[in-house]
């Protein structure tokens, strides 16, 4: 694994890094590691968050539909499609990547340790870009009138702020963690 100071490293709930230095993410239900080279590292990156993207994606589609008129299934119908794509690649993601039967994730290390050999500029960036899309999700809730009229979608909105706040001071935390 390269030691890029502006990349952050793979991290979440069920990433560690083995004895050789690799980034495994470890499935407790099937009890099975997979090793995820740096070739398919953005791509995993990207579909392990099928569930925010199929989240993300029904509510832009419901900002829209309000917009419009439209019947709200739209909405519904795209953010399980953009769910359902992204569990598909990320499946065929995990197909590609080396097994590793009955990985003891207890003798890894969490990968979020990594965080430390980071660029502080990098992460102090990201820190403040969630947490302007905070403010800013909050800010079109009172400035559109679509979603000031529907509390479906200012809830929406305000879940998505709060979740962005919520990463954007983690990312604040792990800095000052830092010596």
């Amino acid at each position: 694994m390269k030691n890029n100071k502006n990349k952050i490293p793979l991290s979440g709930k069920n990433i560690y890094v083995d004895k050789k230095n690799r980034n495994v993410y470890y499935n407790k239900r099937t009890k099975q590691g997979f090793i995820i080279n740096e070739q398919l590292e953005s791509s995993f990156k990207t579909f392990s968050n099928r569930y925010i993207i199929g989240f993300v994606t029904f509510a832009l589609v419901q900002f829209l539909v309000l917009e419009n008129n439209v019947s709200p299934i739209i909405a519904i119908v795209a953010g399980l499609a953009a769910f359902a794509l992204c569990e598909y690649k990320y499946r065929k993601v995990l197909n590609t990547c080396p097994m590793i039967q009955n990985f003891d994730f207890e003798k890894a290390t969490k990968s979020i340790k990594d965080l430390k050999n980071v660029n502080k500029n990098v992460i102090i960036l990201r820190s403040v870009l969630y947490l302007l899309l905070s403010v800013l999700l909050i800010a079109n809730i009172f400035v559109s009138e679509a979603i000031k009229e529907s509390a479906f979608t200012s809830g929406i909105s305000l879940l998505i702020s709060l979740i962005a706040a919520y990463v954007g001071i983690s990312y604040l935390i792990s800095v000052f963690k830092q010596k």
